[in-house]
């Protein structure tokens, strides 16, 4: 298999080996030396050992000239005066299509569900976007951000425990969070702040109060650069582990769901693919890595330019701005309207079933292929699992149309919201965003007349993201 992880690790090693770049960079420091004339560094941290580089310096580089071996303090440091600016050039050696199908192409039990996810990946790479991938374990989500990190050396999967440890990370290409609902209720409004940023497309971003000069990370973050993808399990998952209110939804409020817009895919990886490794091809992962860096600076060129129904689609804000720039690499990939209508169709329905999934926090509805000839029928839902369309049917619902959904739908009459959220409390403790998705209404709206009842002494949240009425 040529996508075999020892492989990958080689190439990597045979061309970054000597590379130094914006992820080896952990914070900026002062340092005045008799013998050297610079006095502002970057403390770069390469091959385990610790470097001063110039803040002049442009990444990525080589070092040009041998270092100068410094002790501070009980650290050893060498200074690097001469550096090069690396350059690495992109080239056409597929067309987008077969860059497409060639880049991670394993073996999956849901090939079309696959390629959209690393359709949803190559955007990253191509312009910024934000979004939440949710799927069973196996689906192959870390492997697709491993096989980019390999090739091109600025993507990474990290399960974070800390907020610290994900601003060591912020100078990547893309940074894949996964299961971020797990982290610790003392992290947890540095990482929602964080994720808020990033998700209004913020270009700077300021290390968190906590944690950040004791782990030596830099002060001030670019972010212009940065896409940011959160992946985990779907709610089955959890529930089966008798840990639902861990699942991402449960856990950040409608101001973090609001600024990721979620998809929701299905199947996994055949594993025992990665029981048998090609023969080691440095020309191929080569082409590869370079036809990915063509398309960085020229895919618009590529553009075919097919028409979008966006009135049938039924986005706003962020969600429709990240949902544009993800058709657009769908655009360039496909070589017919059908074939983009298809895929444009089905990467609507992902985001309409994790909708359809969260709406009762208990059941799915049966995976829609294409919810927009079917948004008035009736379907039955099913208990999800990890491969979340097989279960036991349960009871008809009537499906939404994704226009009520909570961002799109506003009820004037404030008075009768603020006596729906008393009704929907009743005496029970309440995540805030199940509230929000039943009456349909924007955050902002909602907001008012939550902060409205608890100044009345009506309700008081129990801990971020719960509510509860006062008897």
């Amino acid at each position: 298999m040529k996508w075999h992880y020892n492989l990958l690790s080689k190439f990597k090693e045979d061309v970054y080996r000597n590379v130094i770049n914006n992820n080896n960079k952990i914070r900026q420091k002062h340092f005045d030396f008799d013998d050297i004339d610079e006095s502002d560094w970057w403390w770069i941290i390469h091959n385990k050992t610790n470097y001063l580089i110039s803040t002049k310096s442009s990444f990525p580089l080589k070092i040009k000239a041998e270092p100068v071996k410094k002790y501070i303090g009980s650290e050893i440091y060498y200074v690097c005066s001469e550096t090069t600016p690396m350059s690495f050039k992109g080239e056409k050696y597929h067309s987008f299509k077969e860059l497409v199908n060639e880049f991670a192409s394993l073996k999956h039990t849901e090939p079309k569900y696959f390629l959209l996810y690393k359709l949803i990946f190559l955007t990253s790479l191509l312009t910024r976007i934000n979004v939440r991938v949710c799927s069973p374990s196996n689906f192959g989500k870390d492997s697709v951000i491993k096989i980019g990190g390999d090739l091109l050396n600025n993507c990474i999967s990290i399960s974070p425990s800390s907020m610290a440890s994900v601003e060591y990370r912020l100078f990547s290409r893309v940074l894949a969070l996964n299961e971020v609902s797990l982290i610790s209720q003392e992290e947890h409004n540095f990482v929602r702040k964080f994720l808020l940023l990033c998700g209004e497309f913020k270009n700077l971003y300021e290390k968190s109060t906590r944690g950040s000069k004791l782990h030596g990370t830099y002060d001030i973050y670019d972010l212009k650069n940065l896409s940011l993808i959160l992946t985990y399990n779907p709610l089955s998952y959890y529930e089966e582990r008798n840990k639902a209110n861990q699942f991402f939804d449960m856990v950040f409020d409608y101001a973090v769901l609001d600024r990721f817009p979620a998809f929701l895919f299905k199947g996994s990886l055949d594993m025992a693919q990665f029981d048998v490794q090609d023969r080691y091809d440095y020309e191929y992962y080569r082409k590869i890595t370079k036809s990915i860096i063509y398309y960085q600076e020229n895919y618009e060129k590529e553009l075919h330019n097919y028409d979008v129904d966006w009135d049938k689609l039924n986005l706003k804000g962020r969600h429709r701005i990240v949902f544009k720039r993800i058709v657009d690499t769908i655009d360039v990939y496909s070589e017919t309207e059908q074939e983009f209508n298809e895929l444009v169709d089905l990467l609507h329905s992902c985001y309409k079933n994790y909708w359809y999934m969260v709406k009762k926090m208990k059941t799915v509805t049966e995976f829609v292929e294409h919810p927009q000839k079917t948004e008035k029928k009736k379907y039955k839902e099913l208990q999800i699992n990890d491969d979340f369309a097989v279960g036991k049917y349960v009871e008809e619902i009537d499906i939404p149309d994704i226009q009520n959904s909570p961002n799109q739908m506003v009820i004037p009459n404030m008075e009768f919201i603020r006596n729906k959220i008393l009704e929907l409390c009743n005496n029970d403790e309440i995540m805030i965003v199940s509230i929000m998705q039943k009456l349909g209404i924007d955050e902002k709206q909602f907001d008012e007349q939550l902060n409205y009842l608890i100044r009345k002494a009506e309700i008081f949240q129990t801990k971020p993201g719960f509510i509860k009425r006062l008897n």
